[in-house]
């Protein structure tokens, strides 16, 4: 599948080299000459006709200083020349210092540190211009912290052609060099919130992973007994019985657990049951109908809550006979759309009944009440209905959203089994010459279906299953489109006609774990207020918990998206399109915004305000730093997600080097690094080469028992791979540091992060 590179900030225009401004130096290539004073110059790529004071210089490069921007013809003069004879290199090192200390000259600067000179030089030799500003802001820059680091933040920006400013600079640098973003957004968070402590991920993906872990170690226990046996001959009977004995403890104790447990439940339900009755009579009916509710909301099983809230609410004495004969053909009603699968459809109609004789209750316990004790319970329920029809608009838009979805699922089911159609009967007809006529085509089906992985809102409640059976549509399509490109048309047209059976026999499946997600973010953004210091906690919390779903692609794209490194991009379409400011707040709800805010709104050097800053910085320097070239043809790309491991929000930092295709990352030919810090194993790096969706993997660790318990994890990650186009060619393991004997100190000098080069990240560690 290929994926758009959307990474964009307000800084992301296209390039200046046709703005140029009075005062600008540049270092220029003279394409060709017109005359003693007028010849065509290359700046930045861009070539443009220039007028020199003073004649032309004989030399092909030279740095210039515009004077007169406007007009067709720019006028420049030269501030020097590269020189005609060859130098030596001592004689060329000081030529280029005396050059840079010139144009420094000219630029303010009467006595420029070697610093300064060598990040001028860097940032000249990209073509990125240098006025008096740039010059300022850079000196100021270099002189505040560590020359080493400040000049690795220099190179950055001039790799990425952005332009010399303070916040430019300061973003890219807190990205780099600053504090972790989790860190930072932690302190916040307990700033804002003493007690703050990130939510784990729901107990029932927990538990599945125990035990599939737990399956996975027993079978490794008897793979690893059975090759002992085999080398080692005939054990004694007594061993054998032992191990087979030690083997089944853990299962059976775990067994024996579940069942203890599953009696105890058993009990307690028995129990529950026998005294509902009674319960049943001595509470009010509005205590019921709030039993019945709860019942609704939590209760994953409908057929449960349809049993219990008959068993609650039939027969309530407060109950007249009529609204008891509604409730009657209301249960009858949601028991047929449950046989129908619409699941949301009968909760829906339950929760309208269970408010109207909420409602019914209301009144009849406030009619019983004094006066002042009608008061309290007046604002008491009010309170209670405001976020109960927070829950009744949210499920409302859940099922609407539902409909939508799966009518737009069929739309692009049909449009794409048409397309795959006609692409099929075009290579029939046209054979060997079909790339001409069928490539086209191809390509706008491949794009549709990648924007409904990514962009549709389907996707959100997709089940896992669906969601990876269209990205392994999409990576054949770009298989046969690169088989059309070879003449191999055969071959081709098999993989299309493959694609569209599998596109045809797709069903809309949404996952019950993505609808409850759903609908919680519906209802909590209905019942929070919109204030930035009451958001932010639940907006971290969210984002570190990660995708709902594991594997899931579309679920890591909106934790992208839920921090904000899009978030400009987004702006920027919503005011191409029309919408109002009140329209664009509130449909952004990414951390980011929410750092704006709070940067903005808080007294400033307060505590609140500093962090929010200095996270605000950090993200907007990994937008910076995975801006796209439009110059370059590598894309290179950097992200510091927080995500929550054992109850604590750690860091993982990502970096991607690929060819730069059109603003889009070449998913089949790129590398990635991920860094991470655990508790337990330390510090981990996994460095991921694809070359035609060939994979090798690489994990590096400096603990002994590294590859050990790794092994069973990339098991599972590999079965993951391969069901969307992947395959593997080799998993190694290797040290972190280069040499593990160095003593703790040297190790940690011995750890670097990727350094940001002309060509990328370099992965060597």
């Amino acid at each position: 599948m290929q994926i758009q590179h959307q990474v964009h900030t307000a800084a992301q225009q296209p390039e200046r080299a046709a703005q140029l401004r009075e005062g600008d130096v540049y270092r220029a290539t003279i394409k060709e000459r017109k005359g003693n004073d007028e010849a065509v110059l290359s700046i930045r790529g861009r070539e443009v006709v220039a007028k020199f004071e003073g004649g032309i210089p004989a030399s092909d490069r030279a740095t210039i200083q515009v004077t007169e921007p406007q007009g067709d013809v720019i006028r420049v003069k030269t501030l020097h020349a590269d020189g005609q004879q060859p130098r030596t290199n001592e004689q060329g090192s000081t030529g280029r210092q005396q050059e840079l200390n010139q144009t420094l000259r000219q630029l303010g600067v009467q006595q420029p540190t070697p610093e300064l000179r060598q990040a001028a030089s860097i940032l000249m030799d990209k073509g990125i211009p240098l006025t008096k500003e740039a010059v300022q802001e850079l000196q100021r820059f270099m002189n505040e912290g560590k020359p080493e680091e400040r000049l690795q933040t220099v190179q950055a920006i001039a790799n990425k052609r952005l332009e010399v400013t303070a916040n430019h600079l300061r973003a890219v640098h807190e990205a780099l060099h600053g504090r972790p973003l989790n860190q930072v957004m932690t302190d916040l968070a307990r700033e804002m919130d003493p007690e703050f402590k990130p939510q784990p991920v729901e107990r029932e993906g927990v538990e599945r992973d125990a035990n599939r872990s737990r399956e996975v170690m027993p079978q490794s226990a008897r793979e690893h007994i059975d090759t002992l046996m085999r080398q080692n001959g005939a054990f004694s009977s007594g061993t054998i019985e032992q191990v087979e004995r030690t083997m089944r403890q853990p299962e059976q104790l775990h067994q024996l657990a579940r069942e203890q447990l599953s009696g105890s439940l058993s009990t307690l339900s028995t129990s529950v049951q026998g005294n509902q009755a009674q319960l049943q009579q001595t509470l009010s009916l509005l205590e019921v109908v709030n039993h019945a509710e709860k019942t609704l909301q939590r209760e994953p099983s409908l057929e449960k809550v349809l049993q219990q809230i008959q068993s609650q609410l039939s027969g309530h004495q407060e109950l007249t006979e009529a609204i008891e004969t509604d409730l009657n053909k209301v249960m009858e009603s949601a028991r047929d759309f449950q046989e129908k699968g619409r699941e949301l459809k009968a909760r829906q109609e339950l929760s309208t009944m269970i408010q109207q004789i909420k409602e019914v209750a209301k009144t009849s316990e406030m009619q019983s009440l004094t006066v002042e004790a009608n008061t309290y319970v007046q604002n008491e329920q009010f309170q209670t209905s405001v976020e109960m029809t927070s829950k009744s608009i949210a499920v409302t838009t859940v099922t609407e959203k539902l409909a939508q979805m799966t009518a737009d699922f069929k739309s692009l089911q049909r449009d794409i089994t048409r397309n795959l159609d006609l692409v099929n009967r075009q290579i029939e007809q046209f054979r060997s010459q079909a790339q001409h006529h069928s490539k086209p085509l191809l390509e706008t089906t491949i794009k549709k279906l990648d924007n409904a992985i990514l962009r549709s809102e389907m996707m959100l409640l997709a089940d896992m299953r669906t969601e990876r059976q269209l990205m392994q549509a999409s990576s054949q399509l770009h298989e046969a489109k690169k088989l059309l490109g070879k003449g191999r048309h055969q071959e081709a047209n098999r993989i299309v006609r493959e694609v569209q059976q599998l596109v045809e026999q797709l069903n809309f499946k949404p996952s019950e774990t993505k609808i409850m997600h759903y609908t919680a973010a519906n209802e909590r953004a209905l019942r929070e207020a919109q204030l930035p210091s009451q958001s932010f906690t639940s907006q971290l919390n969210e984002t570190a918990r990660g995708p709902v779903q594991e594997g899931s692609p579309r679920a890591m794209f909106e934790m992208v998206r839920g921090l904000g490194l899009n978030r400009d991009s987004e702006v920027a379409q919503q005011l191409a399109s029309g919408r109002d400011q009140q329209q664009q707040d509130s449909s952004q709800r990414d951390l980011k915004t929410t750092l704006l805010q709070l940067a903005r709104g808080e007294e400033e050097g307060s505590r609140v305000q500093q962090l929010a800053s200095q996270a605000l910085n950090n993200v907007t320097g990994q937008q910076l730093l995975s801006r796209s070239d439009q110059q370059g043809n590598l894309q290179s790309m950097f992200f510091q997600l927080p995500f929550l491991l054992e109850k604590k929000v750690e860091n993982l930092q990502v970096f991607v080097n690929s060819r730069n295709e059109g603003q889009q990352v070449d998913w089949e030919n790129c590398s990635l690094y991920f860094l991470m810090e655990t508790p337990k194993m330390g510090e981990i790096g996994i460095v991921v080469s694809a070359t035609e969706r060939q994979l090798s993997v690489t994990l590096k660790n400096d603990k002994a028992d590294f590859q050990a318990k790794m092994e069973p994890l990339v098991e599972m990650a590999v079965e993951k791979l391969g069901e969307i186009g992947y395959s593997i060619n080799g998993i190694k393991y290797t040290h972190l540091s280069s040499e593990t004997e160095k003593t703790e100190q040297e190790t940690e000098k011995s750890r670097q992060q990727p350094v940001f080069t002309e060509k990328g990240f370099d992965f060597k560690i």
